[in-house]
């Protein structure tokens, strides 16, 4: 049923197993996984890329963390979804785990590109696209501190998470304003809230068990 297929069952009497199917229709069916013969990226994605962080996870395997790169051109950015561009940076930087530093230098080589300079074939930038996915690298980039650094107190991770966390109480309040009332803005703010609570979140593990 998860990939919308016949299921098989054993056949009692030692046949080939093809037994006829239950009640269950082609329609009450799980589709979502598996579509024909194409998979549902939006369904799998996020599991995926968090297993393969996870299996590969302190080994400093620079092959697997180019697999989990974040894009770097607008049309690649409109291939993934922004939520996703958030966990190919933590997974990544769970396999790049001796390469992450506590610095504003390392936490903006995990970003995407602010602006979509260079596109081939003079393609407008989609500034909520670039924006939403500038928003959740930084998060993730963010949240790859908290856990590198959780529980040392590190000042330096401190310093850096508290910056980002400002960061995004700053674009909290901006969006807030009266002003903010465009198309653009309306899906910013959901995934501000998001942001702010990772790196809130990113400082307190850093932070914990500290009393600060």
């Amino acid at each position: 049923y998860m990939h919308g297929r016949a299921p098989v069952y054993s056949s009692p009497d030692g046949g080939d197993g093809m037994a006829k199917e239950p009640t269950a229709s082609l329609a009450t069916r799980c589709y979502r996984i598996r579509e024909g013969p194409r998979v549902n990226v939006d369904v799998t994605a996020a599991g995926a890329t968090l297993a393969l962080g996870l299996l590969f996870c302190k080994s400093n395997n620079a092959s697997v963390a180019a697999q989990l790169e974040v894009p770097h051109t607008v049309h690649a950015l409109r291939c993934v979804r922004p939520d996703l561009v958030l966990l190919r940076v933590l997974a990544r930087g769970l396999i790049l785990w001796d390469s992450v530093r506590p610095t504003d230098a390392w936490v903006n080589s995990q970003l995407t590109p602010s602006t979509g300079g260079g596109e081939r074939g003079g393609l407008e930038p989609d500034s909520t696209t670039l924006r939403l996915a500038r928003l959740n690298s930084l998060a993730g980039a963010c949240l790859v501190l908290g856990l590198r650094f959780a529980g040392s107190c590190n000042q330096a991770a401190h310093d850096v998470l508290h910056a980002k966390v400002h960061h995004f109480y700053a674009l909290r309040l901006a969006l807030g304003g009266a002003a903010a009332s465009t198309e653009g803005t309306r899906a910013d703010r959901p995934t501000v809230e998001s942001c702010l609570g990772t790196a809130a979140l990113a400082m307190a593990c850093v932070m914990a068990g500290s009393g600060h």
